[in-house]
């Protein structure tokens, strides 16, 4: 989660920039600043160690930051109490995930847990799976896989349209894993 969040902050400079030399990423330049993703990776700590609900924390925290960069449907979800998940298959979900990896005790815990932190707003199958994909690869890490292996692992699925369920399979996907 550390992790995430000094990315976030040394990368903020670049969002509308792309990055041309890696060696200038900096955490002490003055224009770094944290974004939306730290804004809403805290609001998943906070669910997740404080047992807040995620919807509540991610509106308290999103709104207490208001200005720091979310998508625009985001924002309408944030000024809306009323409004329920909005179908995004953007990143947003995959870029708040990282404390789930942590929370989890198994690789499947860490796709459960993403799945829950990402639908309330990311429902479409491809923004669960983002989320469910990063944290899987983050809690594998933390169990001492090796890099090649985390990055051979196929996450695949199916869109729920063609009437097949969303979501990661651990078990077919990783033989012998850890329920």
């Amino acid at each position: 989660m550390i992790g995430a969040i000094i990315g976030d902050i040394c990368g903020s400079r670049y969002e509308w920039d792309p990055l041309k030399d890696p060696e200038a990423i900096r955490l002490d330049h003055g224009d770094n600043t944290f974004t939306d993703d730290t804004v809403c990776t805290l609001a998943v700590f906070d669910h997740l160690h404080g047992g807040k609900p995620i919807v509540e924390a991610l509106r308290e925290l999103g709104t207490d930051y208001f200005t720091r960069g979310y998508g625009l449907n985001f924002l309408g979800w944030l000024c809306d109490p009323d409004a329920g998940p909005y179908g995004s298959w953007g990143n947003g979900s995959a870029m708040r995930v990282s404390p789930a990896a942590y929370f989890a005790s198994s690789i499947k815990e860490a796709a459960e847990i993403a799945q829950r932190t990402a639908e309330v707003t990311h429902n479409h199958w491809q923004g669960i799976r983002g989320a469910q994909a990063t944290a899987v690869a983050i809690r594998m890490a933390l169990e001492g896989w090796q890099k090649q292996d985390i990055k051979d692992i196929r996450l695949r699925s199916r869109s729920p349209h063609r009437g097949h369920e969303a979501g990661l399979r651990i078990q077919s996907l990783l033989p012998g894993v850890r329920s």
